[in-house]
């Protein structure tokens, strides 16, 4: 990883809805894997061969763009890869991250972390220099059945347009979120650890 410049991104312990895309696709995987042993009647289970063709089969008929848009193979044929510029503006990105994630959990810059607790400052710093490079978007939740009322009675009468109502983010909030995150760190220092499924992978 050190000489293609790759910055790893470890999933905290016990948590696989951090990586849920991945697990989803092992699954679907495993699946693709067992009916082609099963259709090529291998009775001791999948092979590496029933595994590659799983692979294709994946990438063929996902459409991630919808059932109109590009295979995933196609997607990934047609991607542009990154410039050596990118890479070192994303690296720089990541480290003044972490610098700033460090302060926030008021972590001596100086401080030598062990692996579980690097990794927790990480998951910080390489989230937030995904979204600053666009290369990474997050979306709000969408609200449970029972809040979309409030929300709606909240905005019966709000102009039309106005939109959801949110909170206001006064120094009180900001504080309470900061407390959160620091306790967030702590206990994911304590039980955070790398993914070491075998079925761990991409399509």
């Amino acid at each position: 990883m050190a000489r293609y410049e790759v910055v790893p991104l470890y999933s905290p312990k016990r948590h696989p809805q951090y990586n849920g895309g991945v697990e989803r696709a092992n699954g679907q995987l495993a699946s693709y894997q067992e009916a082609l042993a099963e259709f090529n009647n291998r009775p001791a289970g999948p092979t590496c061969e029933d595994a590659a063709a799983a692979l294709r089969l994946a990438n063929e008929l996902a459409r991630p763009d919808g059932w109109q848009g590009p295979t995933a193979a196609e997607l990934w044929e047609s991607r542009e890869p990154i410039s050596d510029q990118q890479r070192q503006a994303f690296i720089q990105s990541v480290e003044f991250n972490r610098s700033v994630v460090r302060g926030h959990w008021d972590i001596e810059p100086g401080a030598v972390l062990e692996h579980h607790q690097q990794a927790a400052v990480d998951r910080r710093a390489v989230r937030d220099a995904l979204v600053a490079h666009d290369l990474l978007t997050i979306l709000p939740r969408k609200p449970k059945r029972g809040a979309r009322k409030k929300y709606a009675a909240q905005n019966a009468t709000a102009p039309r347009g106005a939109g959801i109502l949110e909170p206001r983010r006064d120094e009180a909030t900001v504080g309470a979120a900061h407390g959160a995150l620091a306790d967030r760190y702590h206990h994911e220092g304590a039980n955070s650890s790398t993914n070491k499924s075998s079925a761990s992978g991409k399509n």
